[in-house]
């Protein structure tokens, strides 16, 4: 997400907040409410001006997508940002699709 070509066009729409449930005072009562069956990590949400949950990582056939790497996980992500999106366009949700599939096919030399 704090990559320079991606962090910007996050930026249009959300603000990050990342919540440590081992080390924040209510940060698993946050994860019991937006969470309630729990799952992997990362476990991300999108939430609107209200706090009510629009869209959560946990894909309904195949579960929390975690870190985006599979074909459906990253769908699943580009489902999550046009739902949620006022000012990023679809353009730019195509754009992060193909992000996470470079990351995701970064071949690393040999140790």
């Amino acid at each position: 997400m704090a990559l320079k070509d991606i962090a910007p066009v996050l930026a249009k729409d959300f603000v990050t907040i990342g919540i440590d449930t081992d080390r924040m005072i209510g940060g698993n009562d946050l994860l019991k409410r937006f969470n309630p069956g729990g799952g992997g990590i990362p476990w991300f949400v999108f939430i609107d001006g209200e706090g009510k949950a629009v869209i959560d990582s946990n894909d309904p056939a195949k579960g929390n997508v975690g870190f985006p790497a599979a074909d459906s996980e990253i769908a699943h992500i580009k489902v999550m940002l046009q739902r949620v999106r006022k000012r990023i366009t679809p353009d730019e949700i195509e754009m992060l699709g193909k992000s996470l599939v470079a990351f995701r096919d970064v071949k690393l030399p040999p140790r």
